[in-house]
């Protein structure tokens, strides 16, 4: 017997934006390497962001519906047109307010159940009964709900009272072959314009009050004096980046951290580094993480939200507390002072990111969940 291939789904992805972070990658990256199973586009609720070419070079056909601070009803209308015109087999929204409109915007063009896909909770997270009490209503829809992490499963749970029993955690996760790659320390030298570039922290993730980064410039400052030859390397950007440059200053540590910017070669930064740092205030399934653990990097992190589905402390890395300076300076005197628990915890964490968090898996999960929802086979 012949076997039939599978037609080629129309998705429709709403988001707040294509600014650099974690859904808006995976996004971009679904597309990407689906583009055979999948006809993908994307409406930004806000505005397009800095990933948007990235998307148009990845196939996906692009809209933005301009939402207006606090409760914008327009967008029902803009975003029911934009789902008439692309005429999706499916729907995939991410983070609750896309979500919201999504659904709102489905009914109002009679389109279909919708995946909702739940990537991180903003922090400090709080109850909202009014926000309960429309999840109610949103409950009725029976759209198929997913989470990155048990973490972010659990505050739909308990935070929304969205989802029950049923909803579906999907782990994230990246490419790991894309990480395993040479070790260039003379490159690294260069990019830092440096003659040595000594022990290498590494953090990546945007400027945000949510990234904390200044715990882990003061964490960093600590461990300074038992290890001079140290290094801090920040890649990203974003509106925190006047205050942590005021920090850097202020903590004298301009000779010893650098602020890269967004770079597209993480991969290798990653490769050159010899200890990979988070000190988020939050976090769900940390991309960054994945990747670093990929890389074969240890990494010293902050015990919030999913981080603790992801790194197995003392095997994989450490964790410390929230905001707590003392404590993650703790974490990263030692890792910097052994180069074999380095090592250690650098191969264990790549085994675990291969094992538990690749991304052709996920992709196969949501593709699969696809067709489940449009009745084709998986």
């Amino acid at each position: 017997m012949i076997a039939t291939a599978l037609p080629r789904l129309r998705v429709l992805h709403v988001l707040h934006s294509l600014d650099t972070g974690g859904a808006e990658r995976i996004v971009c990256d679904l597309a990407r390497r689906r583009a055979a199973e999948l006809i993908s586009g994307a409406v930004c609720l806000d505005r397009l962001g800095s990933l948007a070419a990235t998307a148009r070079e990845a196939g996906m056909a692009l809209f933005c519906t301009h939402r207006r601070e606090g409760l914008d009803l327009r967008q029902i209308g803009r975003l029911a047109s934009v789902i008439r015109r692309f005429e999706p087999d499916v729907i995939h929204a991410h983070q609750y307010t896309p979500y919201f409109y999504a659904a709102l915007a489905a009914s109002a063009a009679g389109a279909g159940r919708i995946v909702f896909t739940e990537h991180g909770r903003h922090w400090p997270d709080r109850v909202s009964p009014s926000r309960q009490a429309i999840n109610q209503v949103l409950r009725l829809r029976r759209d198929r709900i997913t989470a990155v992490c048990r973490f972010a499963a659990d505050a739909l749970r308990r935070t929304e009272r969205l989802a029950g029993r049923d909803v579906r955690i999907i782990p994230n996760g990246v490419c790991c072959d894309l990480y395993d790659r040479p070790r260039r320390r003379d490159w690294l030298a260069a990019q830092l314009g440096v003659a040595e570039p000594g022990l290498v922290c590494l953090q990546v993730g945007r400027f945000h009050p949510v990234k904390d980064h200044a715990t882990g410039l003061r964490a960093f400052a600590r461990v300074r004096a038992a290890h001079p030859e140290a290094r801090l390397v920040l890649v990203g950007d974003g509106p925190q980046r006047p205050a942590i440059e005021d920090l850097v200053r202020a903590l004298d540590l301009a000779d010893a951290v650098h602020l890269l910017g967004e770079r597209p070669d993480v991969s290798d930064l990653l490769a050159a580094a010899d200890v990979f740092v988070l000190s988020s205030l939050s976090e769900a399934a940390s991309l960054s993480i994945l990747e670093a653990m990929s890389a074969a990097l240890p990494v010293a992190a902050t015990d919030v939200g999913g981080n603790r589905e992801i790194v197995l402390d003392g095997r994989t890395g450490l964790l410390s507390p929230r905001a707590n300076p003392c404590a993650l300076a703790a974490s990263l005197g030692r890792l910097l002072a052994d180069a074999d628990l380095r090592r250690r915890m650098g191969q264990a964490g790549r085994r675990r990111a291969r094992a538990m968090f690749d991304q052709a898996r996920m992709h196969d999960d949501f593709v699969a969940l696809y067709r489940q929802m449009t009745g084709g086979a998986a």
